[in-house]
């Protein structure tokens, strides 16, 4: 008789992390906020001012004056984040925000678009990209660039999906329905999300974050350096900190100004919108490339191969002229979506590494204030610069030299920072030429 065979124990289903849910909803987060209420505003812009008759200066004061209201009230909505639910701080942000979108359909007149610009400021001013960069930082030690990546990136996926969406509900409906349908859609990605996944911290789940039970000191060291810093110039170090990403934040300006480039060179809605999608498109693959980079390499060297990037993208521009190859546009257009993903990923990981995970949250919330302030006085200068030229090439040659002063900055601070915490906890992000040489020299 033949003996029963043992059978073979099955292996246990490890159930994935729940960081990387949490992820999924940041994605929709931010596709639904940044994405929508943001990155498609460009398409919208162009079809009011052709309607209505306005100057592109002075629709491009709605975004100016929406954004210094949100870099001056930052500061305070952000401790709300710490104060109340995560849920219903986003949940009303995020109510209040699509209204304010969704009634531009009842406007006829600038004063009308300048009042709600101020109260979707005060709506939106902890909505961009800042609750994501927060619950992600604090759900992801291991992986964290590409984490911050991939969740960021959702903006210009959305962006390039709904711009070409937009444009057509903008010819079937007209822009006033267009704009309520897309404050529809916004709600319907954001609002569940927060409800049903987002969390601020793993330790509200009874978790570590993503990577805390796994011993990789370099991985830990280039993501989430621990511990605390001093700079013996610390107002040196973090007006650096804010020309540097200052810079960043401005050559991201042109996502609204695309469409009403692409049609100041004699190209119909359908190539305005599909310039912006390329745009888009840049954004999401340099936030997924750059933030996956970030992980190899440091925030420094990413950052520069980024501005490196968008300041090809303003040159091939102004090359190009009033009759720019299509095809040249396209790809040029693309490159300078990267703006974005450097606009997103350099002040959140540069301040990381500069103010490590004990200085990171204030001095981000600094940072990232005064850098919003400067991109808004970009925003109103790009559109005024257009009314008084006919033409972006002077927008586009006042950014290359924006991309200068970044790297200028850039190596400043780099010194500085190197040089100070060399010393204090012993992280280093990259190793230094002279014991390379060493190491090869003979014994």
């Amino acid at each position: 008789m033949t003996q029963p065979q043992p059978s073979t124990p099955s292996q246990p289903f490890h159930r994935p992390h729940k960081a990387w849910f949490i992820l999924i909803g940041c994605i929709l987060f931010q596709g639904g906020t940044t994405g929508i209420l943001n990155n498609c505003l460009g398409v919208f812009y162009t079809a009011i001012c052709t309607d209505l008759g306005f100057r592109t200066g002075d629709m491009s004061m709605y975004a100016t004056i929406r954004t210094i209201v949100m870099a001056l009230t930052m500061p305070f909505t952000m401790k709300l984040l710490k104060r109340y639910p995560l849920k219903l701080v986003l949940t009303v942000e995020m109510t209040g925000a699509s209204l304010m979108l969704a009634s531009m359909a009842l406007f006829h007149h600038l004063v009308w678009w300048y009042i709600s610009a101020a109260v979707m400021g005060l709506f939106a001013s902890s909505l961009f990209s800042i609750p994501v960069t927060l619950i992600i930082n604090n759900w992801f030690k291991k992986r964290n660039g590409f984490a911050v990546g991939l969740s960021l990136a959702a903006s210009g996926l959305f962006g390039a999906v709904m711009n070409p969406v937009c444009s057509e509900l903008i010819l079937l409906l007209g822009w006033r329905w267009a704009v309520v349908a897309s404050a529809g859609i916004a709600m319907a990605l954001v609002v569940p999300a927060v409800i049903l996944v987002l969390r601020l911290h793993p330790e509200d789940e009874g978790l570590k974050p993503y990577g805390a039970e796994d011993t990789l000191p370099a991985e830990l060291k280039k993501n989430m350096p621990a511990g605390t810093v001093s700079y013996r110039k610390p107002w040196l170090v973090l007006g650096l900190c804010i020309i540097v990403c200052s810079c960043a934040l401005w050559t991201s300006q042109y996502y609204s100004h695309m469409a009403r480039y692409a049609q100041s060179v004699g190209h119909d809605l359908k190539v305005s919108a599909l310039v912006t999608s390329c745009a888009m498109v840049g954004n999401i693959i340099g936030k997924v490339v750059l933030g996956a980079i970030a992980d190899k390499w440091n925030i420094w060297r990413t950052s520069r191969l980024a501005m490196g990037i968008v300041g090809t993208a303003y040159i091939l521009l102004v090359a190009g002229g009033e009759e720019i190859n299509l095809y040249l546009m396209y790809f040029a257009s693309g490159l300078s979506g990267v703006s974005m993903a450097a606009a997103t990923l350099i002040p959140n990981l540069l301040s990381l590494d500069v103010y490590k995970a004990s200085g990171y949250q204030e001095k981000y919330g600094i940072i990232t204030a005064v850098g919003t302030f400067v991109s808004a006085i970009g925003f109103a200068i790009i559109g005024y610069s257009f009314d008084f030229t006919g033409s972006y090439t002077l927008s586009f040659i006042i950014s290359t030299g924006t991309v200068i002063v970044f790297f200028i900055a850039s190596f400043i601070l780099y010194r500085i920072v190197r040089r100070d915490q060399d010393g204090d906890d012993g992280t280093e992000t990259v190793p230094v030429k002279p014991v390379r040489r060493m190491e090869a020299e003979p014994a």
